[in-house]
């Protein structure tokens, strides 16, 4: 499955390289470069917003969060509730940070561009998509998407950007890797 990453609408709130200690940051990966940085996570494992009060015992994270108060509340979030002034600005991807995925870039101009990074569970990913499989090994999928084969299908898409970039959506991968692992596994069959 291929989706998108985290939409917090305010990256440079939730996301840096913060100088204090807190359970509420997790490590993240920025999918379009490979950067590695923290996030701070206001979420259980099963993707619940932990509760204002409960958020107010980390003095460290609770003060940095009053702080940029302001900022987090000029969002268009997508729950329009005064208590989710601290959620991100989406929920894709919060319900996959406790899984294994493969973070990946969503602009290239040829198969070199491409990044695919390790995300153990535990680690988001923004900033571009990342790949999650129950059935098939990561290996796998990296060589199907490192292949010359997925540039070409992406140039052929058409979604040209300056300097001769491609980029392409969640949708493109998945069509591409459904043909492609298919076909690589004998499930279809070329005349």
């Amino acid at each position: 499955m291929v989706k998108n990453g985290y939409a917090t609408l305010c990256d440079k709130v939730f996301i840096g390289d913060f100088n204090f200690e807190s359970d509420y940051l997790i490590p993240v990966i920025k999918a379009s470069t490979g950067k590695q940085s923290k996030i701070f996570y206001p979420y259980d494992k099963n993707g619940q917003l932990i509760p204002e009060n409960e958020m107010e015992k980390d003095k460290n994270i609770y003060s940095y969060l009053t702080k940029n108060k302001a900022a987090l509340q000029k969002r268009s979030n997508e729950k329009d509730d005064y208590n989710y002034w601290y959620a991100f600005g989406r929920s894709q991807a919060i319900n996959d940070t406790y899984k294994n995925k493969l973070a990946i870039n969503a602009l290239i101009r040829n198969s070199n561009d491409l990044k695919i990074i390790d995300a153990p569970p535990g680690t988001g990913v923004y900033g571009g998509l990342y790949i999650i499989s129950d059935t098939i090994d990561f290996n796998t999928i990296k060589k199907a998407l490192y292949d010359e084969e997925f540039a070409t299908y992406i140039s052929l898409l058409g979604k040209y950007k300056s300097g001769g970039y491609y980029t392409f959506s969640s949708k493109d991968v998945k069509a591409y890797l459904d043909y492609k692992l298919s076909f690589d596994m004998g499930l279809l069959y070329d005349d």
